[in-house]
């Protein structure tokens, strides 16, 4: 995505363009529009420090979390910044650790010797294909709520063929433009049943501590 305008651009175009009245009704937005605030957000959110970022995804088979990745980020500056995770999968749990100081890198895991190699975050995995798309979004008074339901063909475990899934992808977004928080659900459309489960909680302005090089 290439999207060069502002959140605060976009939003007063879909304002403008779409009156909302004081009950806060979703009102439908374009796939550009979508887009553009939510690339928009998080370049606002990437230049603001100190902050804290809590990701958690979790796999969900026969309703109950079969894989459950917690990461935990907080940057004190661009190029100072401390990312843990932790796996929790059958088997037991495994760390991993990554500390940026300056253009240096450091990372392990588990208990395993600090390297300055191999020290990279992995990207966000791709989109589903989708074959229907809807986009909203919602006015409160402390913020704006983008909303992506997205509906797709995937495999079902235990089933021949493929199967309608869902993802509904809710963004919520500071009246400073920062991201909020962040929730995607997928889940097979006719049972309802959730397959996986994402959440990201933002914070800012706390106190953290501070950095050293764990490699003298």
């Amino acid at each position: 995505m290439k999207f060069k305008l502002p959140l605060f651009t976009i939003i007063a175009f879909v304002f403008f363009a779409i009156p909302l009245n004081t009950s806060a009704q979703s009102k439908t937005i374009t796939q550009a529009e979508y887009w553009s605030a939510v690339s928009s957000a998080y370049t606002s959110t990437h230049g603001k420090f100190p902050r804290r970022e809590v990701e958690q995804y979790e796999a969900i088979t026969d309703g109950k979390v079969s894989y459950l990745r917690i990461k935990t980020a907080e940057y004190r500056t661009a190029t100072e910044f401390r990312i843990f995770t932790r796996i929790r999968k059958a088997g037991g749990d495994n760390f991993r650790e990554l500390i940026q100081i300056g253009n240096a890198r450091y990372c392990r895991e588990d208990s395993s010797e600090w390297k300055t190699t191999g020290c990279y975050e992995n990207p966000p995995a791709a989109l589903e294909d989708a074959y229907e798309s809807s986009f909203a979004l919602q006015k409160s008074g402390d913020g704006i709520t983008f909303k992506r339901t997205a509906s797709y063909l995937g495999k079902e475990n235990g089933k021949i063929g493929q199967s309608k899934f869902v993802t509904v992808d809710t963004l919520i977004v500071n009246l400073d433009s920062s991201i909020r928080d962040r929730t995607i659900v997928k889940s097979i459309f006719e049972t309802k049943t959730i397959v996986s489960r994402v959440t990201e909680k933002y914070e800012y302005g706390m106190s953290l501590m501070p950095l050293e090089a764990p490699i003298k």
